[in-house]
């Protein structure tokens, strides 16, 4: 059994936020402290800040989620994530036993790398990235990590990971393609986006959110990628609008 650390703030409503590539579940603190009532859980990632790691592949890695998931005997859950967190999120759920009542997904693309008239990042670029985590993975994950502010004035710190698991998460990045799956996902979907986003593309959080059943679509003018620590009180009041909106 894999066993993923986590991070817990607050109580109420429990809401599960799953971290990016490369990133620290406390990245979500500044949103946490903006959700009275909520009762935010982050996992740490396979290999990620202490977690153990995982199996590798998308299967691997939503297996050991989902059994934290279930381990933690929540009911009436929001399901989110950032960027790869929410790739994860999506394809999480058929795994799951307990009731998952709305997805709330941050900057996050059902495919990441581009493709015939599909936006996203070139290929070419997740290949020099690969190559540098090969050689370097701190100077990979700080490469990243200057691709995720795009000129931010708060970025958060990396995780510590092994190099592994970086090359595990890069690697989901590259292949998973979610499309598919987007139209039998029934649960109503809060899809936030940076407008200044150079990791994802917004085009490609509109496509999201227009290929769910019951997706809305909010993008936050000014803001890059790392929307949870760029803009906190701008992402809680979506979301708390969101929800009591649809009752």
């Amino acid at each position: 059994m894999t066993e993923l650390r986590h991070c817990q703030w607050g109580t109420g409503r429990p809401l599960v936020l799953l971290p990016g590539w490369g990133q620290r579940a406390d990245a979500f603190a500044p949103l946490a402290a903006c959700l009275p009532g909520w009762r935010v859980l982050a996992p740490e990632l396979p290999g990620h800040e202490g977690s153990a790691p995982a199996a590798p592949g998308l299967t691997g890695w939503t297996a050991a989620l989902a059994a934290w998931l279930q381990r933690q005997e929540l009911t009436e859950v929001v399901l989110g994530g950032w960027s790869l967190g929410g790739m994860l999120a999506l394809a999480l759920l058929p795994l799951l036993t307990l009731p998952v009542r709305g997805l709330w997904l941050l900057g996050t693309s059902p495919r990441f790398v581009a493709a015939a008239q599909w936006p996203g990042q070139p290929a070419g670029q997740l290949k020099v990235l690969s190559r540098l985590l090969a050689r370097e993975p701190v100077a990979a994950q700080a490469r990243f990590q200057s691709l995720l502010a795009n000129g931010a004035a708060v970025v958060p710190p990396p995780a510590a990971v092994d190099s592994e698991s970086l090359r595990q998460g890069l690697e989901i990045l590259a292949d998973a393609d979610l499309r598919p799956v987007l139209p039998g996902i029934e649960l109503p979907t809060l899809v936030l986006h940076g407008e200044r986003d150079a990791v994802i593309p917004p085009a490609a959080g509109r496509w999201l959110a227009a290929a769910l059943p019951h997706g809305t679509f909010v993008p936050l003018a000014g803001v890059a990628h790392a929307l949870a620590c760029e803009a906190p009180r701008d992402c809680a009041r979506h979301l708390q609008e969101w929800w009591h909106e649809r009752g």
